[in-house]
């Protein structure tokens, strides 16, 4: 089989996978934009390997779970992690929590609020009798 050969079938396997996952969802779980605080708190308690924080939004996602307020996904990622952190893997447990963090996608209200921030201009600072920005 021949370079050009090889490398249209690479794509082509790629692009097959790439359509696949986007079909059967694969990838990180979504979490809502409500429950995100969740994940930076899992994320903090974790890396930094403190069982109280832990604990903190273990009882938070319980409150929410007796609620009825997390979705299943939400759930089942949130659990992963506790239970990580739980048998004592805590570099397993950062790394979820980091996944799922680094995984969320922006909602149409997260890219609206950016869109409309206003920023304070950048300050001028003066070295010998230059301005620099």
């Amino acid at each position: 089989m021949s370079i050009e050969a090889r490398a249209r079938t690479a794509v082509a396997a790629t692009l097959l996978t790439a359509l696949a996952c986007g079909l059967a969802g694969c990838g990180v779980e979504q979490v809502a934009p409500e429950h995100r605080e969740i994940i930076l708190q899992l994320a903090t308690a974790t890396s930094t390997r403190d069982p109280k924080l832990l604990e903190t939004a273990a009882a938070e996602i319980d409150r929410l779970a007796a609620a009825k307020e997390l979705g299943d996904g939400e759930g089942r990622a949130f659990g992963a992690i506790r239970e990580a952190a739980a048998s004592g893997d805590w570099d397993r447990a950062r790394d979820l929590a980091y996944a799922l963090r680094d995984g969320q996608e922006p909602t149409a209200e997260d890219l609206d609020r950016v869109a409309k921030r206003t920023l304070r201009a950048p300050r001028q600072v003066e070295t010998k009798g230059k301005a620099h920005r």
